[in-house]
């Protein structure tokens, strides 16, 4: 099909999924509001972490990021490049914090911060 970017989606997939945390699956579904609006996309889930891409449309030193908003930041970037996207769904099971979930309300505004950067790069690189 010529994908540049086949991002996966929890939500859209078939099977049963682990229920989420609500205000996860609701910070969630807001991080990738503010991502479709910044890159005139339609995703549905941009933090499964499940990600395929073209690597010449990323290059290993324009990655800036080096923590949980890295994801976000990669993405970006292939976004503003891609012509092809594709999102396909992937099954899923939730982690606890005690089976070792790490990430914590307070990711969502460094994520917010770099998706919002990593948009204004892509405008001013022009």
């Amino acid at each position: 099909h010529g994908a540049q970017v086949v991002i996966g989606s929890r939500f859209i997939a078939p099977r049963m999924t682990r229920v989420f945390y609500f205000w996860h699956k609701m910070g969630n579904r807001l991080i990738t509001l503010v991502f479709n609006l910044l890159n005139n996309t339609t995703f549905t889930d941009i933090y499964s972490c499940y990600l395929l891409y073209q690597r010449s449309l990323v290059p290993v030193e324009s990655i800036r990021t080096r923590s949980w908003e890295q994801h976000g930041e990669i993405l970006s970037l292939a976004v503003g490049k891609a012509k092809v996207l594709y999102e396909v769904p992937v099954s899923y099971r939730g982690r606890s914090y005690a089976e070792g979930k790490k990430v914590r309300p307070s990711d969502i505004f460094r994520v917010f911060y770099v998706l919002i950067l990593t948009r204004l790069r892509r405008v001013l690189d022009r």
